[in-house]
């Protein structure tokens, strides 16, 4: 069963356009006031392992990364396994399933940790058939201290509830 958080509203937002990995116009996020955008150089931006775009207020640090898609997008629930898998011992956890803007996901919520992983539905595939970027999955991830992090907690569900594709799904037969 998917759903959608519910919208509050974040004071002092700020839209941003994310290019992807292509160059191209990809996302538009909002960003939240107080948060500084850190820029992928032009030659990491190539490397998977290397996020779009980051964020950073005090020591909290927020990075958004896509996938592009090879025929096959990576299940939510296995890049929410593998985040688990780093802690020792099973944290206090939450799993929150999102349907958002032609995506669906989870967002996993520990004490020191936030983070999503989303993959475009199959309307959006059918419409960019062809287009691997287009079809990209999507993370993005948390951290910092344990402390700051739980205060902007529900600043940042709000903050995920905003990025969006830079463009409209087209209608597809």
């Amino acid at each position: 069963m998917r759903y959608t958080l519910p919208l509050l509203l974040i004071t002092s937002l700020c839209a941003l356009e994310v290019k992807g990995r292509e160059g191209k116009p990809l996302y538009v996020v909002e960003v939240p006031d107080g948060w500084s955008v850190v820029e992928t150089s032009p030659e990491k931006i190539k490397d998977n392992r290397e996020p779009l775009i980051s964020w950073q207020k005090g020591n909290l640090k927020a990075r958004l990364h896509s996938f592009p898609f090879h025929g096959a997008s990576i299940p939510s629930e296995a890049q929410v396994t593998r985040w688990l898998k780093k802690y020792p011992e099973e944290p206090l956890y939450e799993v929150l399933p999102v349907s958002q803007g032609g995506y669906g996901g989870l967002i996993l919520v520990t004490e020191d940790f936030l983070g999503g992983a989303f993959s475009l539905g199959n309307r959006g595939k059918r419409a960019f058939r062809g287009h691997q970027e287009l079809c990209s999955d999507w993370t993005f991830v948390v951290s910092g201290p344990r402390e700051e992090l739980m205060s902007d907690k529900f600043t940042l569900l709000e903050w995920v509830e905003t990025i969006h594709l830079a463009f409209e799904i087209p209608d597809v037969d």
